[in-house]
């Protein structure tokens, strides 16, 4: 075997052992959620200063008989076979949170021409009144929110 070979091996041996266990990182990290974490879904693409990715929605809710939600939209670049995803932005959709307490299920994702959207219902916990809502996602960790709130 030509040194190259012997390089190439020891470098494909170092990089299986290296993913070696990695089921097991994972489902201790999924183990370690919080429980307040009720939904998650990865969707869409988005391609912005030379970096492209997806979206990551998670919806976080608390409370029983007035349950509050928190929406939270995050930027995730593609890795590669060397690295991992990456997280460009995380941002929490404040206008949900403050002052009154509303929850809602986990959004709708449409792809538009020049950006995309999240749609949903937001429920006042108490009046029990739907709110249709847009989140416009315009950048990375960039965000206008469509909505008339009580």
């Amino acid at each position: 075997m030509t040194k190259v070979g012997k390089v190439f091996l020891l470098l494909l041996a170092a990089t299986s052992l290296s993913n070696a266990g990695w089921e097991e990182e994972l489902i201790e990290e999924i183990a370690r959620l919080p429980l307040r974490i009720a939904d998650v879904k990865s969707t869409g693409h988005w391609n912005e200063d030379g970096k492209e990715g997806y979206y990551r929605i998670i919806v976080g809710r608390t409370g029983s008989e007035h349950p509050r939600a928190m929406l939270t939209v995050q930027w995730i670049a593609f890795g590669d076979d060397m690295s991992g995803p990456k997280l460009e932005a995380s941002v929490l959709i404040k206008e949900l949170t403050t002052p009154t307490i509303y929850t809602f299920k986990l959004p709708e994702y449409s792809e538009g021409d020049t950006e995309d959207v999240l749609i949903f219902d937001a429920v006042h916990s108490y009046e029990l009144s739907k709110y249709p809502s847009k989140v416009r996602l315009v950048g990375i960790g960039k965000y206008v929110f469509e909505g008339k709130l009580r």
